[in-house]
């Protein structure tokens, strides 16, 4: 007897239609993972694997979000980016979940009744989706969000659908979970940390670590920029063959989202693999001080049961073993932990393996429209530690 209007679908199944305004007088409902599980519930979803993928889409690509750069499918860079729209998502959901050859190369996208398709964007939504979910791995949305994937079904003979239904449940605050995921938002429309991305670029007139925290490497700084004082900023080192000093003023510190830094290095040349900004940005909204860590955990083929609580030490130490150079810091007999407090290799070993899970290396991580805090990368000259700092949105989407 309730009446649920105004829902947003997607499809999921090219070879059949379902027309407007024709009211179908049953249709089955289930949650993604079910049919994932169960394939027969919905025989014409053609590969239901990719359902994985589908539902990370829904729940993280936003329409309007620009993509700012050419991308590269099948060898080919396209050059059409831009903002992404309704159609560039279904279009890369039909190349997502079709028979192979169908929908999925840049030369037979499934476009039909769709406005017009940009390949850039299409190409985009598809590889971040299988970077961020590979083929054969499962997509958890986080038990607290407030909506969830949902598969309908009108009828054998009728295209099958796609939504994000409303759970009643609350959006979490800003902690990890255990589980590797991203935080999903409202149907995809909220895009207040994409905007915040847009139009952050600070020249900081003054700038200094004001309180350590349990750790030489991750500390609170003070910055000021345009006249406004912002207190209280966590930050972390990424850069480990450079210091910097608690209460002294560097007054040309720049900074930049931890996106723009990936794309042109030369803006934080301290640090060695830009490109692993991904994993750490990843680390960052993910993974909580205080989370436990079960045991043993394996590394390098070698078990660890050294686990427990995971504190500011090891997260900094893992920040480092994923950034700096290969045979640096990158390995439980070599981590870099000279200046920090007692790090657990079992802790370290869990943040590295389930960031590089989460985010393979080579591609990229997209934080949630809805974040609350995004990676920022504080540059203070090339002869001075280097920064992440997790800065505030005040995204309330």
């Amino acid at each position: 007897g309730v009446v649920y209007e105004n829902l947003n679908f997607y499809c999921v199944d090219v070879n059949n239609a379902l027309e407007a305004q024709v009211y179908q007088d049953s249709a089955k409902v289930y949650s993604f993972n079910e049919v994932v599980n169960n394939p027969s519930l919905a025989p014409n979803i053609a590969v239901p694997s990719r359902l994985n993928q589908v539902a990370w889409v829904i729940s993280n690509i936003n329409v309007g979000y620009n993509v700012a750069t050419p991308q590269s499918w099948d060898g080919v860079t396209y050059t059409d980016n831009g903002p992404i729209t309704s159609s560039d998502i279904q279009a890369a959901i039909w190349a997502l979940v079709s028979t192979n050859g169908e929908c999925d190369s840049p030369t037979n996208l499934c476009t039909i009744s769709l406005n017009p398709v940009s390949i850039a964007n299409v190409a985009y939504i598809v590889s971040s989706a299988l970077s961020s979910v590979p083929d054969g791995t499962t997509y958890y949305p986080p038990s607290a969000g407030g909506y969830y994937p949902v598969v309908v079904i009108p009828s054998d003979t009728t295209q099958v659908l796609i939504t994000f239904w409303q759970t009643g449940c609350e959006y979490p605050t800003h902690s990890p979970t255990v589980v590797p995921t991203v935080v999903p938002t409202l149907a995809p429309t909220c895009e207040c940390a994409y905007n915040f991305i847009e139009s952050f670029s600070e020249a900081f007139s003054n700038f200094l670590i004001s309180v350590p925290l349990g750790s030489d490497s991750f500390v609170t700084a003070t910055a000021v920029a345009d006249g406004v004082t912002y207190d209280g900023l966590e930050t972390w080192c990424v850069d480990y063959e450079h210091v910097i000093f608690s209460l002294t003023d560097y007054n040309n510190t720049v900074a930049y989202p931890y996106t723009e830094v990936i794309a042109n290095p030369s803006l934080a040349p301290n640090i060695v693999q830009p490109l692993r900004l991904n994993q750490i940005a990843w680390i960052l909204e993910n993974i909580a001080v205080g989370t436990p860590v079960s045991s043993p955990q394996s590394w390098f083929g070698i078990s660890y049961s050294d686990t427990g609580d995971i504190t500011v030490s090891d997260i900094q130490a893992a920040i480092w073993a994923i950034i700096e150079p290969a045979g640096t810091c990158d390995q439980p007999t070599n981590l870099c932990n000279d200046d920090l407090s007692t790090i657990l290799v079992g802790n370290v070993a869990y943040i590295y393996n389930t960031a590089f899970s989460a985010v393979p290396d080579g591609s990229s991580y997209v934080i949630p429209g809805s974040s609350s805090y995004v990676p920022v990368i504080a540059y203070s000259g090339s002869n001075r530690q280097t920064l992440i700092i997790n800065w505030s949105t005040n995204c309330n989407c």
